[in-house]
């Protein structure tokens, strides 16, 4: 995930994204339908937002993001961005049995409290990046 832009350091804000019951949704349309047509779809919405807003995407997990930006207002901006891409039009699949599905992502926003650095990997570590990702699971998506 290269990015142009210099990693934030100092007091960054933090976003972890997620989608919500993917775990669910890929058993129901099957891996390679999830991967294409759910996650794919969603992964370039959120990755040309990212930067479009600034932001320093350092890695992902399955269907997660996260995401570190120097500024806060820039974070929000790019949040709310990414509900509304994800929203109009909606990314939605019907399983074999006639159910509907809709990715609907959580996202978690946490500014730390602390100063911090990237390491030599662009990686963060610190309370404050583990306590964005607790926001994160608290959230509903949409």
């Amino acid at each position: 995930m290269s990015n142009p832009i210099k990693p934030p350091e100092g007091f960054v804000t933090i976003v972890f994204t997620d989608i919500e019951g993917s775990s669910e949704m890929c058993t129901a349309l099957g891996d390679d339908v999830y991967a294409r047509e759910m996650r794919g779809v969603h992964c370039e919405r959120i990755r040309s937002l990212i930067k479009e807003h600034r932001g320093h995407a350092t890695g992902t997990a399955g269907d997660s993001f996260m995401i570190v930006f120097q500024a806060v207002d820039d974070a929000l901006a790019c949040v709310a961005a990414i509900q509304t891409a994800l929203a109009e039009p909606a990314i939605t699949r019907r399983d074999d049995k006639g159910k509907d599905w809709t990715v609907r992502v959580r996202i978690g926003v946490h500014t730390a409290r602390k100063q911090v650095r990237p390491d030599d990997r662009v990686d963060y570590t610190a309370g404050d990046f583990n306590f964005a990702s607790r926001v994160q699971s608290l959230g509903c998506g949409g």
